[in-house]
């Protein structure tokens, strides 16, 4: 009786000793939605990630190569989507591609950060970008040969024309989950 009563007591004064945890300032957590690119009223969903506690919404958009400039309909989503940021949801934007066009080759890598580039310093809104997507995966790069090396130069490259025009910018990456250790660049 009195080791099960002081066991409470210590499980008791444990738990009132914690402190509550918590993140540090610059985590982000947040949700990938286009559905915000495409909607006149983002209210419903901008309320919903209010509620949940949600700060970043990742975007996507399309790259192909040989492509320098941002299309009209490209323009009206991403305008739709920065309307997030006046309601403080960091925009996340994503680019990339089908496989068969990553910028794998210095040429591509160019026009790739470049056409970046300009999509930041027109929509100053947006400070994070995710440079591609999964490039060790078949589904977003190919050839699979050298695709590491490639995809390292296009970051490298991305991170000197990126910050040279807009310093503040967050330069991310994302890879594959595989149980699969070959697939892991």
């Amino acid at each position: 009786m009195r080791v099960s009563a002081a066991l409470s007591l210590l499980g008791l004064a444990l738990l009132l000793g914690c402190g509550t945890a918590r993140a540090g300032s610059d985590l982000l957590v947040g949700v990938h939605d286009d559905r915000i690119k495409w909607t006149e009223r983002p209210a419903p969903i901008l309320g919903a990630m209010r509620a949940l506690g949600l700060g970043g919404m990742r975007v996507t958009l399309e790259w192909r190569r040989g492509k320098r400039h941002l299309t009209a309909p490209e323009h009206n989503a991403l305008r739709r989507a920065v309307v997030a940021h006046r309601d403080g949801v960091r925009i996340v934007l994503g680019v990339y591609g089908p496989a068969a066009d990553a910028p794998d080759r210095p040429s591509a890598r160019e026009d790739y950060c470049r056409f970046v580039r300009n999509v930041l310093l027109r929509y100053g809104e947006i400070r994070d970008v995710v440079i591609w997507n999964e490039a060790n995966s078949d589904t977003f790069w190919r050839p699979r040969s050298g695709a590491a090396a490639g995809y390292a130069a296009l970051l490298a490259r991305c991170w000197d024309v990126l910050h040279s025009s807009v310093p503040s910018v967050n330069v991310l990456t994302t890879t594959a989950a595989s149980h699969d250790p070959a697939a892991f660049i």
